[in-house]
């Protein structure tokens, strides 16, 4: 039986500083068996892989600051993005009342 420092849900933090949660400790699929000792860690993409090998002797527990930290940065992102969708469907609503006056402009001087 191996013994693993991690098990699936834990946060925790690569040598590189990236937070993630472990999202698998096996993955028979890519030949990355227990022995490997590799994770498979839910950095950016939330989709349930990881970017690169990450050997679970290279990884820490993440402290509790640090995943605020990353939830509020996480947080911060997604407002930022509602935000700037919410201006980009006013710019293109008033680009379209402009097509609009312009179609009307034009039918009207072309008669």
């Amino acid at each position: 039986m191996i013994d693993r420092k991690f098990k699936v849900g834990d946060f925790v933090k690569t040598e590189n500083g990236s937070i993630g949660i472990v999202a698998w400790t096996e993955n028979k699929y890519i030949n990355c068996p227990l022995e490997a000792g590799c994770l498979g860690i839910d950095l950016q993409t939330h989709s349930r892989g990881f970017v690169a090998s990450v050997k679970e002797d290279k990884c820490v527990k993440s402290s509790i600051s640090e995943i605020v930290d990353w939830y509020g940065n996480k947080v911060k992102d997604a407002e930022r993005r509602l935000h700037d969708a919410q201006f980009k469907k006013i710019d293109a609503e008033r680009l379209r009342k402009e097509n609009d006056a312009l179609k009307n402009l034009l039918s009207v001087v072309y008669l």
